[in-house]
């Protein structure tokens, strides 16, 4: 934060300025890493009638306001305009197709806007793989639907139901040889020896 002015001026408004360093995920600042300051300040606060700005240093942001309840209103703002969103992916291989990187760059393009910012990360770490949307809440919302649709889409997941073994003769008996035929090349009978 820069002060110009008479230097009584300047070390007045410095005592009066209050600040309080913001603990933020780390996936969100990955987000806030590339945003601009003054952007930042202007659209998550002077926007908002709040009177406060935020500032990088080197472990990550402050927020500065004048008074105690301006902080406190300013880290409430931050807190609702700003949210991160957690994605499960059950097959790790659509995140390896084209579809997946077109999908990521449509959105980028198309949606990334100075006040509608976001970021989307993968993470591997733990299991299941997991897709990061943090950034602005309008933004996020929207984006998270669009990969959590894409992901249900693309996805193939193989899942063993136990069935009891007259459950399925009876079934077969029951369908016309036009269903059996229907489903045949997309359901896969596997019978195990000694599990009935």
């Amino acid at each position: 934060m820069i002060l110009h002015g008479l230097q009584h001026e300047i070390l007045e408004a410095a005592n009066l300025v209050v600040s309080r360093a913001l603990a933020v995920k780390q996936r969100k600042f990955h987000f806030l890493k590339d945003e601009d300051e003054e952007n930042l300040t202007k659209n998550v606060f002077t926007s908002n009638g709040i009177h406060a700005a935020v500032e990088r240093v080197a472990t990550g942001l402050n927020i500065l306001a004048v008074s105690d309840n301006t902080l406190t209103e300013a880290q409430d703002q931050l807190k609702q305009v700003l949210i991160s969103q957690y994605i499960d992916v059950e097959d790790g291989n659509v995140l390896k197709n084209p579809q997946w990187q077109n999908l990521v760059k449509c959105l980028e393009k198309g949606t990334n806007t100075p006040s509608k910012k976001f970021a989307i990360t993968l993470s591997s770490a733990g299991q299941p793989e997991r897709v990061t949307v943090a950034g602005y809440k309008d933004s996020v919302i929207p984006v998270s639907k669009k990969i959590e649709e894409h992901l249900y889409k693309y996805s193939q997941v193989d899942e063993a139901f136990p069935v009891k073994s007259d459950c399925i003769v009876r079934y077969i008996e029951t369908q016309s040889k036009t269903g059996i035929y229907k489903v045949k090349d997309t359901v896969e009978n596997v019978f195990w020896k000694g599990v009935f």
